[in-house]
């Protein structure tokens, strides 16, 4: 059994940061030696709770001095976990109480982040207060703050037991900044920053900041560290940033709070390149005020020789709304001035007289108005911003703004990074190279999207899309071809996709057998992302299938009995044919050549060994169930067992709620076997390569819809009579168990409080058509379930039968019709246990396995 290294992460902004393994926390092992502790200090780490024991136990102890409690120096701080709970208790040195308490609960099994700062004020006091999250608990002025030398933190100490805890991102800075309003706010962020690209706020707690002022760096790295800053509240005349120059194109955005109102004209932020109120052209580049006794925005720029060009809207009060002001230089030269609320467009107009502007300050507030009652957060600017270039392929136009890094430019370059209407956004997993997904919005009339280049025979387009109304006549989406045209010749439409007229019925075409427009239809939700996926994949027989998917179901397929090969594909969105239809496109992907698929196991559902039919259940004969699988599954600090099924020699089919989590990976897997904790003739012990979870798992609220994961194996699996793959269903068979005897096996537990199983264990179960299913547990039954067992009980898979198949005989072979999922209790009567429906996922199974079944 592989032991989990449990990491307590230690990230250090101002000096240098590493990794110290600590847990699970020991008794009286020194964590770190602090050194001093001034009057002034952040402390800050997350914990997850992973149990609980009997008695008052640690989790942190720092002191000076030895001994338990409770001079003043002993517990700077000592954090405790309450007996038989996840009761927090805070305790530190404040005011002459060296044992100042705090008491809260955490919950078990996720992490919370631990704050505990100690803050010079403006007038010279110092505040103590704690934070869970984001969330002050306590806070108290400390009237007796002191200094500590030779600090040493230990997780855990020596005087109580260790807590079942596990600690990670700890960090200590002491002294703490203080607020200090004669300093440029930049300089003090990147005194903080030391020149590295760290997310404070995430590294180097929730609270860090300087009295008012907190500041939070990139997320994503950029050659230098470009500060955010908040301001609690603005101030009247306080230089915000020094902005330089402002190029003729420029994105400008940032989130706003309001707090409160006030009588009058209020100010927020001041942009301008000369002294000066208003209304000359650069003045107020941008201003943005409040309203007399509301949170209506008034957005002034200079636009078009105006100096005050403005855009009032009303935002919502106490909740934050990203304001982002742009101006691109379209195609043809001009420059688009554009203002949006969280992604939605409120303004836009050519500015028929751009500028440039040099020396630019921005104020938060400025020196003519009062300030706004408002909290600012996330600023970003950039000038020059990225002009739009249709000649210019797409994912060279993100790459080039995302210089070989894998950022997730959508959230690190504001809302509305793009180009005019093109909008960029890279993958947030961080594949070997930036992988582009363009998004349109809307889709605009002739409109190059991509240079395809080849479309060999075998190809993958995929995309989402999302309609955001209709209109009247045809209308298109996407359109690709190789030869100038609209229809119908073939090469003419690889594919294009058009919305019929005042709906969102799509209509898919395509070349396919040697017709231009072969077409498939189908209606999608209006204001939703629906998935879009469009293959054509070689067969084992030499054979192309064409297909169509939305979301993970198959609408459409056939052969194409004349597959072809098309050169420099150009995909538009849309054509110049017809009008654009109203939607909006995400994570376009495109793959040519695409994997052949592989034949399933001919001689599958084939045991060598007779079944007996059994009622009760009973130990199963060695190699009866070759296609069973058993495995362990580890989750951080747990680990337990679950059931599969061998249904090709490199892949295994279980149940998604044994597989997901974080982190989570299989320690062991075993095929052929019969007893647990025996070494089986024949038993074979494969690693698994990877986790396929469903994912349409849970979609449904409530439920356990689409309960199926896939294991990969590493090396593939050796057919011998012990170890054998079982059939998949075919999709369109007509075949049907409803009311059928068919067989459960398992290693679970043989009744709801009792031990599971050391040799495999068989029985037979009733397969109930689906009305009866649903008159057991009602809407909680969905199209990817079905029930098995009988009405009063006494037959049923258990805790530990998970992922195992139930399997039906269909004339001399056994097919794989569930997975066990789920039920309430174990054999009870009324309450038949809940099975995963083979038949639903035989598409997804071929799509991730490349196996054709």
């Amino acid at each position: 059994m592989r032991e989990i290294q449990v990491l307590l992460l230690f990230n250090l902004c101002i000096a240098s940061y590493g990794q110290v393994p600590v847990g699970p926390v020991v008794r009286n092992r020194l964590y770190k030696n602090i050194g001093k502790i001034h009057k002034s200090y952040s402390f800050t780490f997350e914990m997850k709770p992973t149990g609980t024991i009997a008695g008052w136990s640690n989790i942190v102890h720092a002191y000076d001095k030895e001994g338990n409690c409770c001079g003043v120096g002993q517990r700077i701080p000592a954090i405790f976990m309450s007996s038989n709970s996840t009761r927090l208790r805070i305790a530190n040195a404040v005011s002459i109480n060296g044992n100042y308490g705090v008491n809260r609960n955490i919950p078990m099994g996720q992490f919370t982040n631990v704050t505990i700062q100690q803050v010079e004020q403006s007038g010279g006091s110092y505040l103590y207060s704690i934070y869970l999250n984001t969330t002050k608990i306590a806070s108290t002025v400390n009237t007796q703050p002191q200094e500590f030398d030779n600090v040493q933190l230990f997780a855990s100490d020596k005087w109580y037991n260790p807590s079942k805890v596990v600690l990670r991102y700890f960090n200590f800075q002491s002294p703490f900044s203080k607020y200090d309003p004669t300093k440029d706010n930049n300089e003090l962020a990147e005194e903080i920053c030391k020149g590295r690209c760290i997310d404070l706020k995430d590294k180097c707690g929730i609270m860090l900041g300087c009295g008012d002022v907190q500041f939070d760096v990139s997320k994503h790295c950029p050659e230098t560290c470009e500060t955010y800053l908040l301001v609690v509240p603005a101030v009247w005349d306080r230089l915000y940033k020094n902005i330089g120059k402002i190029h003729k194109s420029y994105s400008f955005t940032f989130e706003i709070k309001p707090t409160g109102t006030i009588a009058g004209w209020s100010n927020i932020v001041h942009a301008y390149d000369r002294e000066g109120n208003c209304c000359g052209v650069g003045q107020r580049i941008p201003a943005i005020f409040m309203s007399s006794n509301s949170t209506r925005l008034r957005i002034a720029n200079a636009v078009s020789g105006n100096g005050n060009y403005g855009v009032n809207r009303n935002i919502p009060m106490g909740q934050f709304t990203n304001v982002t002001i742009q101006q691109v230089e379209q195609s043809g030269g001009s420059y688009l001035y554009s203002i949006y609320l969280n992604k939605t467009k409120i303004a836009s107009t050519v500015n028929t007289q751009p500028q440039e502007f040099d020396n630019v300050q921005l104020f938060a507030s400025d020196k003519w108005y009062n300030p706004s009652k408002v909290v600012l957060r996330y600023f970003n600017f950039q000038s020059p911003f990225s002009k739009y270039d249709p000649t210019k392929d797409n994912n060279e136009l993100a790459e080039e703004i995302c210089k070989g890094r894998c950022i997730d430019l959508k959230d690190k370059c504001g809302i509305m990074l793009g180009c005019g209407d093109v909008q960029f956004d890279v993958s947030k997993h961080c594949p070997e190279t930036c992988e582009t997904y363009l998004l349109v919005v809307p889709v605009v009339w002739d409109r190059l999207y991509k240079n395809i280049g080849k479309i060999h025979k075998s190809y993958s387009f995929t995309f989402e899309m999302k309609p955001t109304g209709t209109i009247a006549g045809w209308s298109n989406i996407v359109h690709a071809y190789d030869k100038e045209g609209n229809c119908c010749q073939v090469g003419q439409r690889i594919p294009a996709i058009f919305m019929a007229s005042s709906s969102t019925r799509l209509h898919i075409t395509n070349a396919v057998s040697g017709k231009g427009n072969y077409a498939v239809n189908r209606n999608i939700p209006m204001g939703q992302f629906t998935n879009v996926t469009i293959q054509q994949v070689e067969q084992s027989d030499g054979s192309y299938l064409y297909s169509i998917y939305l979301n993970t179901t198959k609408i459409a397929s056939t052969v194409n009995t004349q597959p072809q090969e098309f050169d420099n594909v150009q995909l538009f969105a849309s054509d110049k044919w017809y009008n654009p239809s109203k939607v909006v496109l995400g994570y376009f992907n495109f793959q040519s050549p695409y994997p052949k698929q592989v034949p399933a196991d001919s001689e599958c559902g084939v045991s060598k060994v007779g079944q007996s039919r059994i009622v009760g259940g009973q130990n199963a004969l060695p190699g009866e169930w070759p296609w069973q699988v058993f495995y362990i599954i580890r989750k951080g600090t747990r680990a337990f067992s679950c059931g599969g099924v061998l249904i090709h020699k490199k892949w295994v089919l279980t149940a998604a709620h044994c597989t997901v989590g974080d982190g989570a990976f299989v320690s062991k897997l075993y095929l052929g076997e019969h007893e647990r904790g025996k070494v089986d003739a024949g038993e074979q012990t494969p690693k698994v390569k990877r986790i396929i979870n469903h994912e349409m798992y849970r979609l449904a609220p409530g439920t356990n819809s689409f309960d199926f994961a896939l294991l990969e194996l590493e090396t593939e699996a050796q057919i011998t009579d012990n170890v054998r793959t079982i059939c998949i269903p075919k999709k369109r068979s007509g075949t049907d168990f409803d009311n059928q005897i068919c067989d459960i096996t398992g290693w679970g537990t043989t009744s709801e409080s009792g031990r599971g199983a050391k040799i495999l264990q068989e029985a037979s179960v009733r397969v109930y058509p689906q009305r009866e299913c649903l008159g057991n547990y009602g809407s909680r039954i969905g199209d990817s379930m079905f029930c098995a067992g009988y009405r009063d009980g006494g037959v049923d898979s258990c805790q530990g039968d998970s992922g195992g198949p139930l399997q039906c005989k269909d004339g001399n072979k056994w097919v794989l019709w569930g997975i066990t999922s789920w039920g309430f209790g174990c054999a009870r009567p009324g309450r038949a246990g809940v099975y995963g429906k083979v038949t639903q996922v035989v598409d997804w199974i071929e799509e991730k396995t490349g196996v054709t079944f």
